[in-house]
């Protein structure tokens, strides 16, 4: 499918195949699916920049996470804050490999807007001190699209990677978004325990004014459960 024998060396190849990997999860059947999608796209991952291939599989999340939102409202329309968060997401995509500060006040921007509706557990996961599995999902689907923008922000935070070193993607790092993802579907509490040290560790928390959203969130996430719904956008 690659084309590859054996005398292939390129340098962009292994961060490639690393993006593919963290997008995929390491399951073999989504690295499959993600690399005929980069190559429908003509997209080379033996020498495309990464940032081109990341967009791709950026994109193709939010399709995926779209298209799973619309089915969920087959009967009843209840995704309709996830899917104006998905559009808002789409719409701040960036396409050119950008400074770390940009990159950073990007990534912090899309918090901003995920904040707007749902409580982040991984933006501040001292919120969830108490809290267990049956606690988080509620009364109402606010848990599933919570789980969902949790992906979200795993698939965005590469491109924050590629921006801090244009010459590779940080092994330890994407090992650690691993370990995350495969968390993410058994224990998410858990899994933003594992995340917020990541976040913290590139500067992405360190701004007061989104853990001062995060707390109001999460407070009005639990004075309104109550009410089951999903929160209005802001």
């Amino acid at each position: 499918m690659l084309g590859l024998d054996e005398n292939f060396s390129f340098p962009q190849f292994e961060r490639n195949m690393l993006l593919v990997w963290i997008f995929s999860g390491g399951i073999p059947r989504e690295i499959k699916r993600n690399v005929i999608t980069c190559t429908t796209e003509n997209l080379n991952l033996t020498s495309d920049d990464p940032v081109k291939i990341w967009n791709s599989l950026f994109t193709d999340l939010l399709d995926s996470l779209k298209s799973w939102a619309l089915i969920l409202s087959g009967t009843k329309d209840i995704s309709y804050n996830f899917l104006c968060c998905l559009e808002s997401t789409r719409r701040k995509i960036l396409s050119n490999t950008q400074s770390a500060q940009i990159a950073q006040l990007w990534y912090k921007e899309l918090i901003t807007i995920w904040l707007s509706n749902y409580s982040l557990t991984f933006v501040m996961p001292e919120t969830n001190c108490g809290l267990t599995e049956d606690d988080e999902t509620g009364g109402d689907n606010s848990h599933l699209f919570e789980r969902a923008i949790f992906e979200l922000a795993i698939g965005a935070l590469p491109f924050l990677i590629i921006c801090y070193d244009k010459e590779y993607v940080d092994i330890s790092i994407t090992e650690n978004l691993l370990e995350v993802f495969m968390l993410l579907s058994y224990s998410p509490l858990y899994a933003a325990h594992r995340f917020y040290p990541i976040l913290e560790s590139i500067g992405v928390l360190d701004s007061s004014e989104v853990k001062h959203k995060t707390i109001k969130t999460v407070a009005n996430v639990f004075n309104n459960q109550s009410g089951g719904g999903i929160h209005n956008p802001e």
